[in-house]
């Protein structure tokens, strides 16, 4: 509860009330001016007319005087009540801003802690893919739960509980940032990682293929009646036609209707022209999020 006191005073009210004091002080001495020059000048004997009026004088002023009063208090009262509603509002206010703020820094703190172990999330998340790109909600769920208890709740401590509710939500949203790092300096297996959630951001069903015996394909993606092998090459060089050859002799394995090699860097002129016999779209990781087109745009429709 707002204490009155931190109220400041309400100068209005002190001025209004000094006013009325001084009518009513003035009407007062009026009446008693008049009492005396009744009594100065018309017959001494005549005491009735001179409590009449003195009696009527004190009715007039009595009242107004305490009227008077009764009206600056009550208003200064309302001012006061006013205040300090004014005041509990404004600190009501500064008080959300701040849990606001407190939330805002603790949603941060988890959207870091999720960069931090990006290649891990999304190995978690290609493994709950099924057979035929699916994932595995509860699967998924699980492994994020399991990722909440072992990394956020440590690091957030009490805090943790106060966003519970959104950190599954905030999981998936840190993870479709475009914040992944440098392709260059990421290990053969975290590139493909990098693939599979650039392709599922743009809406693809992703599964990843094993890594010994994969038949030269990295990655399938699906969409639609798309069924895509991909070849993932992280160089810093040309890509020869190696990986072209790769993805052509695994797309059958797969049952893919499109062979795609996303690299890191350029292509010879070899892998180029094996692709354009083969029907191989060959792309930088940068234009995975505009798959579809670039393959309608090749092939037509599927």
């Amino acid at each position: 509860m707002t204490d009155e006191r931190q109220v400041p005073p309400d100068l209005g009210a002190n001025k209004a009330l000094t006013i009325g004091q001084a009518f009513a002080g003035m009407s007062v001495a009026a009446a008693i001016a008049a009492l005396v020059y009744w009594l100065w000048y018309e017959d001494m004997a005549n005491w009735g007319a001179v409590v009449f009026w003195t009696i009527a004088a004190a009715a007039v002023v009595g009242p107004w005087l305490n009227t008077s009063q009764a009206y600056m208090d009550w208003a200064a009262s309302e001012r006061r009540k006013t205040s300090a509603a004014k005041l509990e509002k404004k600190a009501a206010a500064s008080e959300e801003k701040r849990r606001l703020a407190d939330v805002d820094a603790h949603v941060k703190r988890v959207r870091e802690l999720v960069l931090n172990k990006l290649p891990e999330l999304r190995r978690a998340r290609s493994a709950a893919v099924g057979k035929w790109g699916e994932l595995d909600l509860a699967k998924w769920e699980a492994e994020k739960s399991d990722f909440s208890r072992a990394i956020l709740m440590p690091a957030l401590g009490a805090a943790y509980f106060r966003i519970v509710e959104r950190v599954p939500v905030l999981i998936d949203e840190a993870m479709a940032t475009p914040e992944f790092g440098d392709p260059l300096t990421m290990t053969g297996i975290d590139y493909e990682e990098f693939c599979a959630a650039a392709l599922r951001d743009a809406g693809w069903l992703v599964t990843g293929t094993k890594v010994t015996g994969d038949q030269g394909v990295d990655l399938v993606a699906t969409l639609g009646a798309w069924r895509v092998a991909i070849q993932c090459k992280r160089y810093s060089g040309s890509v020869p036609n190696s990986a072209v050859q790769e993805v052509e002799a695994g797309a059958a394995f797969y049952g893919a209707n499109a062979k795609v090699v996303v690299s890191t860097g350029a292509y010879t002129a070899a892998a180029r022209s094996l692709a354009s016999a083969t029907g191989t779209l060959l792309l930088n990781y940068e234009q995975l999020p505009t798959l579809e087109m670039l393959l309608v745009e090749a092939k037509g429709a599927p």
